[in-house]
């Protein structure tokens, strides 16, 4: 007896999944334009969802979208290579009512995901390339090392005030240099088990300082490669920005074409002010929380730079002083060196100083 079987197809249909994803496990719900397909649990491997969605929805047009977190942009790597169309999302970007707050589960999750992707209410964050996210890295981890070889750096200093230990003041050096941590590794305390302390945090110290000159020195020949080398040359013009504020900027822009505007650019910076008001009564700061922490965190330390070498800026600051604290001025100073930075990368010409 002949049996003909007939091969099911979803061509023209389109599918919108909604992924919520962790270490060990997804939990993924998949939404056709009327109804719930299916939700399930899987291991957390792209190509376990893709052989799904192939296997039982075939010729169908997937669309998934997950929220920006630890697992960075591989997952949707992946789904792109596969030719599905993957959106990644920030958390704080996804609507939610009080109710999806006070039951919020991981099914709950997906399936909300799912149903905004739906409604076209979800607008993804940008993905770049693994080169430039591998780049970007370089100075995130630096800025990482920095951050604790302060810390290290403090502990050291209560450790000494602690046991009354004080440093003579032709001793004392800001910026610990050669000669300093040589006195410091010549302080002896009574007992072995406080030099014991003392010295693994001399070591921790050590270990820190060379390796934010080994990854210092590894940007700065990382900006001398053709792909950043003439648009570095061109930022390190403007007063205030040095060859790892330009690498900071670049890498963490990726593309400067992606921004339609000083608002956009400014807003992915988190240099926008921020308003809540209702009836009289009125909240203003001068930054949103929001933001790349990385370049607006540079752009403020590079603006005191900028006030006391660019003439321009000298006198917008002193403008802004006589009417506002010296905290707020600064920033309104940062936003004039994030405009400046749009420009030439944009423009591909060097910043000029004005002159009288």
């Amino acid at each position: 007896m002949n049996t003909n079987i007939t091969k099911i197809s979803f061509k023209g249909q389109v599918l919108y999944i909604g992924m919520d994803v962790h270490k060990k496990g997804w939990l993924i719900t998949i939404l056709s334009k009327n109804l719930c397909l299916r939700q399930y649990s899987q291991e957390s491997k792209p190509q376990i969802l893709i052989n799904h969605l192939q296997k039982h929805y075939p010729g169908a047009t997937y669309k998934c979208v997950y929220e920006a977190g630890y697992s960075g942009f591989w997952i949707a790597e992946a789904l792109i290579k596969a030719g599905i169309d993957c959106m990644v999302v920030n958390a704080a970007d996804i609507p939610t009512t009080n109710k999806q707050n006070d039951r919020k589960t991981d099914t709950v999750d997906s399936k909300k995901l799912a149903e905004f992707l739906r409604a076209g209410l979800l607008h993804g964050i940008y993905i770049p390339s693994r080169e430039s996210q591998e780049d970007r890295s370089l100075t995130r981890v630096r800025g990482t090392l920095v951050r604790t070889q302060t810390a290290t750096k403090n502990r050291i200093k209560s450790f000494l005030s602690f046991y009354g230990i004080s440093i003579a003041d032709d001793k004392v050096s800001k910026h610990w240099s050669k000669n300093y941590l040589e006195y410091l590794n010549s302080i002896r305390l009574s007992q072995q088990s406080g030099q014991l302390a003392f010295e693994a945090l001399l070591k921790q110290l050590n270990y820190l300082r060379s390796e934010v000159l080994l990854i210092t020195r590894k940007i700065r020949e990382l900006a001398e490669t053709e792909k950043y080398k003439n648009r570095v040359s061109k930022l390190i013009s403007v007063p205030g920005i040095g060859i790892l504020s330009a690498m900071i900027a670049l890498t963490e822009i990726a593309d400067i074409k992606r921004f339609s505007g000083g608002n956009k650019f400014r807003g992915f910076i988190g240099l926008v002010p921020k308003e809540h008001s209702s009836g009289e009564k009125q909240d203003k700061t001068e930054m949103s929380r929001r933001g790349n922490n990385q370049i607006k965190s540079m752009l403020i330390e590079s603006s005191w730079v900028a006030v006391r070498r660019d003439p321009a800026m000298t006198l917008a600051y002193e403008e802004l002083v006589k009417r506002m604290k010296k905290s707020r001025a600064i920033i309104r100073i940062a936003r004039k060196l994030a405009n400046r930075i749009l420009h030439i990368l944009n423009s591909e010409e060097e910043y000029v100083l004005a002159v009288a």
